[in-house]
């Protein structure tokens, strides 16, 4: 390695689940209304913007503005709007993390120390990160897979966990950056939805050049919930305000 950094102040992870719920309700306290059921058709006009949209149910709804917030099914929603519409190029790939734990205090050298409970995210240079989970020695860890492994998924893939990723790659890769990470035990694993942007794995927020009221705001490849409070303020102003005022995206 020939350089690293490390953070000593304003470092540290959260909840995932317990903002998004936080959000959610201060959007309900606000007077949102939140429809649970799947887009399955966008209806558009002679100008090319959406006027409704129909629902799994059956049900349509009247639009005045359609934000793509889809995630990893962000380019599947460009799609509904027709073959003739510039496609997203956001596909929704697999990832699969790890908790594990460890119960020796030290390697097998009898001296290395295993990392503490407050170990801050961790990322080797082949990919696999690490951090703690809590106390008394759990913790997460993930890796991607290579180009060649990563295919787009379906919702019936994440029913596999790739636990040959975990002994073929990160496992390795975990007891040479931390020697105490040689003996350890997954206690659970999670396979979700990873929302890919196949052009360069970054975010993609405005307007799409061929739905004149269609925002987009996804494909942020990983960094999704990190931003999501600015772009949520960034889509906001572009709908009310007609620009970017606190953040200029542009």
């Amino acid at each position: 390695i020939a350089l690293a950094s490390f953070g000593e102040r304003n470092e540290g992870y959260f909840d995932p689940w317990a903002l998004l719920q936080a959000m959610r309700k201060g959007a309900i306290a606000r007077g949102v209304t939140f429809v649970d059921k799947s887009v399955t058709g966008l209806n558009r006009s002679p100008d090319g913007a959406i006027h409704s949209i129909n629902l799994l149910d059956g049900s349509e709804l009247s639009v005045g503005c359609v934000v793509n917030a889809a995630g990893a099914f962000g380019g599947k929603l460009v799609s509904l709007c027709g073959p003739d519409v510039t496609p997203l190029p956001v596909v929704p790939r697999k990832r699969c993390m790890f908790l594990f734990n460890t119960g020796a205090e030290v390697a097998s050298d009898g001296v290395t120390p295993r990392p503490t409970d407050c170990t801050p995210l961790t990322i080797s240079p082949s990919g696999v990160y690490f951090r703690s989970e809590g106390s008394r020695g759990r913790f997460v860890c993930g890796v991607s897979p290579k180009a060649e492994d990563d295919p787009d998924c379906d919702l019936e893939s994440l029913d596999h966990v790739d636990h040959d990723l975990f002994e073929d790659v990160i496992w390795p890769a975990l007891a040479e950056r931390a020697p105490a990470l040689e003996a350890i035990k997954v206690e659970s694993s999670w396979a979700g939805f990873y929302e890919y942007n196949t052009l360069d794995q970054n975010g993609v927020v405005g307007w799409h050049p061929d739905v004149p009221n269609m925002l987009v705001a996804c494909g942020f490849s990983g960094h999704g919930l990190q931003q999501a409070p600015g772009v949520g303020r960034a889509v906001t102003e572009l709908i009310t305000c007609g620009g970017f005022k606190t953040i200029d995206l542009s």
